[in-house]
């Protein structure tokens, strides 16, 4: 039973890493798209109304 319950797990690793690894090249994916779009402004990247002090 042990070993069915090792199994089980590795399996459930590796499924959880592919998740992972899927969302880390989804969220580059967005932030490449979106770098252009908030690049450009104030040094932080963020744009606000109010004047820096």
């Amino acid at each position: 039973m042990n070993l069915a319950k090792y199994r089980k797990t590795i399996h459930e690793l590796d499924d959880a890493e592919e998740r992972a690894d899927i969302a880390e090249s989804a969220l580059t994916k967005i932030r490449t798209k979106t770098k252009g779009s908030f690049g450009k402004g104030s040094s932080s990247g963020y744009s606000t109304p109010y004047p820096t002090l």
